[in-house]
């Protein structure tokens, strides 16, 4: 026998999942009903055009029972995301504004999201993809979160010990990641295989948070909770900005030249807050290929402190 879902909030967006479906359908049965110039269509086809819209929704649901809670009898539930765990948020966002570079640009980003719904909105979107779970950043596999697992200790990175001690006492709250060694190795290649994929300098790293909250996971979302989650957003950019630049001081080979750089959700490719630090004095082809949404630590901070004071 199936039990109810374990969590309300996945109950409730089911709920409003399969009404938006078993409208879109209707509204589709309607436009076949008119389809032939107005001309009536006899009952029994607008009937079947009902009964087919409703099977299928139907078949959405019983797909959603059997990967969420397992086949009556056998229990069980998997990784598997039905395919309403769509990105709508990440892709509107996308859409609707394709460079973030500057701070009125990442303002736009924030005031269209609070239009679609706010952080509610965006974590019921996170945990539909299944990136996150009781309010925390999932380091499972599927979907995979790599940096969420790095983070977490789940995934280590030989050889980084000496970097990471660069951080100082910042090293408790942050962490520095590499990229993959092929990537770092193709920093400068022309090759379109490796433009926008390859690090975007000879000396480039990531600067990770390691508590995994989920209001945590992309400047996209920092502080739109309340005003004292705004003021905690401000410290932790703030405090970012510091250990990052006592990185590069302390870090062989890095000039003064630092680059420090946030990608906002919707041009993110990674599902956890990472900062990236790259040595201005050695880009190369994906610098440029990604300038479009490398958005400058300082454009945050003067769009948080502006919202935190009203502005």
């Amino acid at each position: 026998m199936l039990t109810a879902p374990p969590r309300s909030s996945r109950s409730t967006r089911l709920a409003v999942y399969l009404a938006d479906v078993a409208a879109l359908l209707c509204v589709a049965a309607l436009l076949l009903h008119f389809q032939n110039g107005g001309r009536p269509t006899p009952s029994e086809q607008w009937t079947g055009e009902i009964r087919q819209a409703s099977a299928l929704v139907a078949a959405n649901f019983a797909t959603y029972v059997r990967t969420e809670f397992g086949t009556p009898g056998q229990g069980g539930r998997n990784d598997y995301r039905p395919p309403a765990a769509v990105a709508k948020i990440k892709d509107t966002i996308h859409a609707a504004i394709p460079v973030v570079r500057e701070a009125s640009e990442y303002a736009a980003v924030r005031a269209l999201l609070r239009q679609l719904g706010g952080a509610p909105a965006l974590l019921g979107e996170l945990e539909a993809l299944g990136f996150v779970s009781e309010g925390r950043l999932t380091t499972g596999t599927k979907p995979l979160n790599v940096f969420a697992r790095v983070a977490a200790g789940v995934v280590t990175q030989p050889g980084m010990e000496a970097e990471q001690a660069n951080l100082g006492a910042h090293g408790q709250r942050f962490m520095i990641a590499c990229n993959l060694p092929e990537n770092e190795e193709h920093w400068s290649s022309t090759a379109p295989e490796w433009v926008g994929r390859a690090s975007m300098g000879q000396r480039h790293r990531f600067m990770l948070v390691r508590n995994l909250s989920w209001s945590l996971f992309n400047v996209a979302v920092l502080g739109l909770g309340n005003a004292q989650q705004l003021r905690a957003a401000v410290e932790m950019v703030e405090a970012m900005e510091v250990a990052a630049l006592l990185y590069a001081s302390k870090t062989p080979a890095w000039s003064t030249g630092l680059g420090m750089y946030f990608h906002v959700y919707g041009h993110a490719s990674v599902n956890a807050l990472h900062l990236h630090l790259v040595d201005l004095n050695a880009t190369g082809p994906t610098f440029e290929a990604l300038r479009y949404k490398n958005l400058p630590l300082q454009a945050v901070l003067h769009v948080l402190r502006k919202e935190l004071h009203g502005g």
